[in-house]
């Protein structure tokens, strides 16, 4: 599969902010937590104004 094609299929990217019980954990934690949570490709947790935040690509638009 080429980049392109990677960038065509996983277009959609949304943030989501991560859940209270869940601010203190880490990085990986979250990712764990989130990975069964819906069909996305590539996730990290970014903060935004001193919020933790899930940022990923999904394959489905539905899924946002």
């Amino acid at each position: 599969m080429k980049l392109s094609d990677i960038r065509d299929r996983f277009k959609y990217a949304a943030y989501k902010e991560v859940k209270d019980e869940l601010r203190q954990s880490s990085e990986e934690d979250i990712l764990e937590y989130y990975k069964g949570k819906g069909e996305w490709f590539y996730a990290k947790v970014i903060l935004i104004k001193g919020k933790r935040f899930l940022y990923a690509y999904f394959a489905n638009e539905d899924k946002l």
